[in-house]
């Protein structure tokens, strides 16, 4: 809501509550019946349109003491039972049983008994919203104006920042801080040279050393040192006071979709999607006001109705069998048959130790010829008269 200057305030939520779903909020069942329990005592079956008399004849069969049942509010399939006498308990239970589609028996305290008062039950069926909430919080305003600085400066380029000012913020002030000194208080909304004026007549910045453009986006203005302060790493920081900003505040909440609920609209349309009204309302001692209301579709395709973790499947190992394939540290390992061990395959082959029967090396290169282990011996002979060398081997 406005206030008499057109800025956005808080709803007054005093005695007030707000819901939003989707698929009839506060609607009652179409079939089915009910039942009420006090005492452990559970009530024959009551029908989802049961009259005032009907409801009478059920509590007085299981409460054992005289109400009276009326009807309440102007919400349909709502009860206000009241004791007959002062400073009588009432403690009613209930339970949704075959009420369709899927409900709920809310019961609440009216009244407590007292000695000069009538204890005083409320019971409403409501059909369980596919989507519905009303717990709601004020949004936030952090983020909505910001300064930030985009560059340093240099040699080659000028210091520059930039003031963000979101579409939230709906009136009010800014300062910038420029060190110790500051600029007088600038509207929300003015225009670059406003801005620009405004840190012109900062002490320390001084006339013509800033320069003020607004950005593509209305509320963002791109602000930069020139000049005497262009060209050069600015020591003193720009800051923001934001602290004079008027933001439009708004209720948010978060929404869970129902899938039960998801399910049985999807049976009743007999479609892979449908559209319902998107509503939120506000609540008021005998007032319910619909404050919006538009059209939502639902993809059957985007409701999950799988189990959160995937049932085993049979091609595939499952985690504990995989880890049971494999060695643990230490590692330990099943006799394969068919196969030595390490010790049994060890204990079939000889050791430096077990070579008893075998000659060693030395043994064995002793008994081979070796490239010294000749000598030669030249024997002369004659053939037709004339002598010749015969070389001879011999092994020694």
């Amino acid at each position: 809501e406005t206030d008499k200057n057109g800025f956005y305030r808080d709803i007054d939520l005093s005695n007030t509550s707000v819901q939003v779903g989707i698929g009839e909020i506060n609607a009652g069942p179409s079939s089915g019946s009910f039942k009420l329990t006090r005492n452990s005592v559970t009530s024959l079956e009551i029908q989802y349109n049961a009259t005032t008399t009907d409801l009478y004849n059920a509590i007085s069969g299981i409460a054992g003491l005289g109400v009276n049942v009326a009807t309440y509010g102007i919400e349909p399939f709502s009860y206000l039972i009241t004791a007959a006498t002062d400073n009588t308990a009432l403690s009613l239970g209930g339970s949704s049983f075959t009420l369709f589609p899927t409900s709920s028996v809310a019961i609440s305290t009216r009244k407590f008994p007292a000695p000069s008062a009538k204890a005083q039950q409320i019971i409403k069926l409501i059909r369980n919203t596919a989507v519905y909430s009303d717990v709601f919080t004020i949004s936030p305003t952090a983020g909505v104006v910001t300064l930030s600085k985009v560059q340093d400066g240099s040699a080659t380029q000028n210091e520059t920042y930039s003031l963000a000012i979101g579409s939230d913020a709906v009136g009010g002030s800014v300062v910038l801080n420029y060190g110790q000194n500051t600029t007088t208080a600038i509207a929300v909304g003015s225009s670059a040279s406003v801005f620009s004026d405004a840190l012109s007549s900062v002490t320390g910045i001084g006339a013509g050393n800033i320069s003020v453009d607004s950005g593509n986006n209305a509320g963002e203005y791109s602000i930069s040192f020139v000049r005497n302060l262009g060209l050069q790493n600015i020591t003193t920081a720009l800051t923001l006071d934001s602290a004079g900003v008027i933001y439009a505040k708004f209720l948010q909440t978060t929404i869970t979709m129902a899938t039960a609920e998801l399910n049985e609209l999807f049976a009743e349309e007999a479609l892979s999607e449908f559209t319902k009204s998107l509503e939120v309302k506000l609540v008021q001692p005998n007032n319910l006001r619909t404050i919006y209301q538009g059209p939502i579709t639902i993809r059957a395709g985007l409701v999950d109705t799988s189990n959160i973790v995937p049932a085993q499947q049979a091609s595939y190992y499952t985690k504990a069998e995989c880890d049971s394939l494999f060695a643990t540290n230490p590692p330990t390992f099943p006799a394969l048959n068919n196969y030595y061990t390490k010790t049994e395959s060890d204990a079939r082959y000889p050791t430096t130790t077990a070579l008893n029967n075998y000659y060693t090396k030395t043994e064995s290169n002793g008994r081979y010829l070796t490239t010294t282990a000749f000598t030669s011996v030249t024997i002369n002979v004659c053939s037709n008269g004339s002598p010749s060398t015969l070389v001879v081997l011999r092994y020694s």
